[in-house]
């Protein structure tokens, strides 16, 4: 793996599901809400959702691969987030969609071979 893309990777990731699960317990002071959902939460969300993005797009990098293999992931867990704003009679579809993409694109993520075995 490339040591650079490897290091952005880790911190991005880390810090976008950090942000996630802060926005999950912090309730909002201003008691603003969209869809149902405390204005806090959906601005930590996004950030934690464009961080990973970000750390699952370097994460294929530093394996040698480009970025777009690594957004399979994101995919998956912007769809399950939809679910909180989509009321329709496919909610439930969708939401396995998200599931699915998201487990398959971690399983990409993991066996992509790594063309920098020996890092750099």
């Amino acid at each position: 793996m490339l040591a650079i893309y490897k290091r952005k990777a880790n911190i991005a990731a880390g810090l976008g599901f950090t942000a996630i699960l802060v926005a999950l317990y912090l309730p909002d002071p201003l008691g603003a809400t969209i869809a149902g959902l405390s204005l806090t939460t959906v601005c930590l969300v996004s950030l934690g959702d464009v961080l990973f993005l970000l750390g699952c797009w370097w994460y294929a990098k530093s394996k040698g691969h480009h970025g777009a293999w690594g957004l399979i992931v994101p995919l998956g867990f912007a769809l399950i987030a939809a679910c909180w704003f989509y009321t329709g009679a496919n909610r439930g579809l969708l939401k396995w969609t998200g599931v699915t993409l998201s487990v398959v694109g971690l399983l990409v993520l993991a066996f992509l071979p790594d063309e920098h075995r020996w890092g750099s």
